[in-house]
């Protein structure tokens, strides 16, 4: 099982710590939402749009890396 199918709170720990550090920063807040067996990070913008990453499974330092979605 990948790293990403994992439906726990350390699961989303990671994932949350490693957007936040690879990815997001301090720019402001993001959700987490598991769904149809992956995790989703789900930014929500000033003028009601979102933007949204699909977690995958990667050879970085988290293990983790983040594809946007169109």
């Amino acid at each position: 099982m990948y790293k990403t199918e994992q439906n726990t709170r350390a699961t989303e720990r990671k994932v949350r710590s490693a957007f936040n550090r690879q990815w997001y920063g301090k720019r402001g807040g993001f959700e987490t939402v598991y769904e149809h067996g992956q995790w989703w990070i789900v930014i929500h913008c000033a003028n009601n749009e979102r933007l949204i990453y699909a977690v995958v499974d990667a050879n970085t330092h988290s293990g983790l890396d983040f594809e946007a979605m169109a």
